[in-house]
Order: C-alpha cells, then sequence, then structure tokens
C-alpha cells in the first residue's frame, strides 16, 4: 500500500471519528452549537408623522438588546441589532425586509410597522422562513398572513367592534373620515358593518389620500349630513390633530372618537382635541412594565407617548430571544416554540399567540382628551 492510498484512508477514518462525536454531542433535534453575535432585526417607520410610533419603538428595543446582551447575551451570544426604516408604506417595509433578509442575513424581526408597511413584506419573510414579531401592526389582515408572522398587538376586529359599542351607547348618527391606508381601512370596515348591523346610521363614509393636510372640503360634506357623533380615522396622530382642528374651525362641535391617537402629537395639539374619546391598547400597568417606563424615562429623558407599543416592542425582542435561547436559531423550531407557548408575562400584561399568530389575552381600554393628556374612563 502506498502512502497516498494510507494518506487516504487516515483522512476518512478521521472523518468518520469526527462524525461520530458530532452525532454523540449534537443527537437529531437538538440545536447545534454556534458562534458569533445573533443578528435581530427591525422595520419601522422611522421617518415621517409615523415616527411617532418608531421613535418610540425603536427606543424600546435598543433597552431590550442591551439588557440581554449585558446579562450575557443569549446562551453566552451577544445580540446584533439592525434596524431599518419602513416609513409606514409597503413599497419601503419590502425594500428594509430585502436589505435585512437578503444582505444582513437576518433570520428575525421585531417589527412596529403600520399595517400596510408589515404587509408588504410579509410574503417575502414567509417564503424565507423569516420569523417577525410585530407589535403595531392591527389590519384583521395580518390574521392570515403566514405561519412565521406573529403580533402582540391587538387585532382591529375586536378594535373596531368595541369602538362601534362604545359610540352607539349614546349615538345612532355617525360620521366616518377614513385615511386610505391598510390599516385606517381595515378598522372601518369592522366600525361601519358593526353599526349597521346594530340599525345605527352612518350619515357620512368619506375617505382621503395619504398625506393630505387640507380636509376642509370633507368636512363640509360630513356636516351636511348632520351627525351626533365623528370617528376620524386617520393613519397618524398627526392628521387625526389636523382633522380635529378644521372640524372645529368649520364650527362643528360633535363629539369626536379615535383609535390609538392617545400620544402627544394628538392629544396636545390644541383645544380642539378637548375631550375626545380613544379606544386604545392598556398601559404599562405590571410590575415590569412600570419597571421599563421608569427605565425609559431614564435613557431618554422623556415619556413615551405610545406606552402600549413600547412595552409590546420591549416583549418582543425579550420573546424572540427566548426562543431563541430554548431551539436554536432553527426559525421553523422557533415558530412552534411561540405557538405552544402557554403564556407570556410581559410588560403590557399576561398573553398569548393562538393558531393564526394572533395576540390573546390583551383587552382594549377607553380613554379621554383631558387638559391635553389622555386619562382612562370606565
Amino acid at each position: 500500500m502506498n502512502n497516498t492510498v494510507k494518506l487516504i484512508g487516515g483522512i476518512i477514518v478521521l472523518a468518520l471519528i469526527v462524525w461520530g462525536i458530532t452525532a454523540f454531542t449534537n443527537p437529531a433535534g437538538a440545536p447545534v452549537s454556534e458562534t458569533g453575535p445573533i443578528k435581530i432585526g427591525f422595520i419601522g417607520p422611522l421617518s415621517g408623522d409615523a415616527a411617532a410610533y418608531g421613535a418610540d419603538t425603536i427606543s424600546a428595543a435598543k433597552i431590550a438588546v442591551e439588557e440581554i446582551n449585558a446579562s450575557g447575551g443569549i446562551n453566552g451570544r451577544s445580540i446584533e441589532f439592525i434596524s431599518e426604516d419602513g416609513k409606514c408604506s409597503a413599497k419601503d417595509g419590502l425594500s428594509a425586509a430585502q436589505k435585512l433578509i437578503g444582505i444582513d442575513k437576518v433570520k428575525f424581526i421585531v417589527s412596529s410597522s403600520c399595517s400596510g408597511e408589515l404587509l408588504g413584506y410579509t410574503s417575502f419573510a414567509e417564503q424565507n422562513k423569516v420569523l417577525v414579531l410585530n407589535t403595531l401592526g392591527s389590519s384583521p389582515k395580518i390574521t392570515e398572513a403566514g405561519d412565521y408572522i406573529f403580533r402582540n398587538d391587538p387585532s382591529d376586529v375586536d378594535g373596531g367592534k368595541q369602538l362601534a359599542d362604545l359610540v352607539m351607547k349614546n349615538y345612532k348618527k355617525v360620521a366616518v373620515i377614513t385615511e386610505n391606508t391598510e390599516y385606517a381601512q381595515g378598522i372601518r370596515g369592522v366600525f361601519v358593518d358593526t353599526l349597521k348591523k346594530n340599525n345605527a346610521t352612518v350619515t357620512a363614509d368619506e375617505v382621503f389620500p395619504p398625506e393630505s393636510f387640507d380636509f376642509r372640503s370633507i368636512v363640509l360634506k360630513v356636516k351636511a349630513t348632520n351627525p351626533e357623533a365623528i370617528f376620524l380615522n386617520p393613519q397618524t396622530p398627526a392628521n387625526a390633530a389636523r382633522l380635529a382642528k378644521q372640524i372645529r374651525e368649520l364650527g362643528m362641535d360633535q363629539q369626536l372618537y379615535v383609535a390609538y391617537m392617545s400620544g402627544p402629537e394628538f392629544s396636545a395639539s390644541g383645544s380642539h382635541a378637548e375631550g375626545t374619546l380613544v379606544i386604545d391598547a392598556p398601559g404599562l400597568s405590571t410590575g415590569k412594565g412600570s419597571e421599563l417606563l421608569s427605565k425609559f424615562k431614564a435613557t431618554y429623558s422623556r415619556e413615551p407617548g405610545y406606552p402600549y407599543f413600547v412595552g409590546a416592542t420591549y416583549d418582543a425582542v425579550y420573546i424572540l430571544s427566548q426562543a431563541i435561547g430554548n431551539v436554536g436559531e432553527d426559525t421553523t423550531k422557533a415558530k412552534d416554540y411561540l405557538y405552544d407557548l402557554p403564556s407570556y408575562q410581559g410588560t403590557v400584561g399576561t398573553y398569548r399567540f393562538d393558531a393564526n399568530g394572533d395576540l390573546v389575552g390583551i383587552n382594549y381600554v377607553v380613554r379621554k382628551v383631558v387638559g391635553q393628556k389622555t386619562v382612562e374612563v370606565k
């Protein structure tokens, strides 16, 4: 036997030994040990009017990442946090996802995306088996977005019904002014259907294009129908403030309702917002929530305008980290872990995910704008 044959034989034997050791130490189903940082992406509206949400949520995500890394990371591996601006648009959301998934090789995304922004990239994420946990999108369409798409933000199927029930306690003639975006149209559909099923009258159902600023022609149409109450249904709090201001300037004193617009961009925008009733997700009332709120204030020298979204995003980083810590970076195993999670005790309450990846366990609250702030009412 010549030296070449001996060498080849030795290599084969050595390979078999290494394979045997690997098979013994990493039996089927166990996560393979990896090194280096674990990448978690972030997509959210970081520019434009919707940045009112994005600024809060990315700040919360950074707090969670810093805490996890300071405590040893995920099984000794640090988190590498990579953020992209989805600009509250489907096109930019997809571009952000393509960059994170295609270039950065991210397998997990914390998303504080607007509904349309999120739905712009869910198919791409699903095709690549990238696990997305969204904290802001509430459109009913997200329920069917895919097996790898989760959210810990309540669905507008519930929010639209609860808002309609709230309005109908006192009023039967209601006007609706809606921005033509995925989120706003989603809650509008549920709200209007619920009113009609309960024999309430929708006196006007007006729609305006995104980035509109002058609503006077629409407001005059609404005024002519003489509604008892008006549901202002824009994408952003800035447009809610503009709508309320122009409604009051045109001499209308009807009761106003909005959804989610609890932050200062609306509540502190002026006297036109006073008295508006807001249907919203709850605040940070748990022990964990209070701790996060204190840390947020200390870190950024301000209070968050949208506490629920802050808490949900902070929770999302921890939930994904918990899944990775238990099953590794195999996103199929990670998604199954989330589906099987019996409950998660987070900053916004105790909740779980249903068979569609939707949130279960968090209920809406009602707030009122009083003295340029929102206060919870029963």
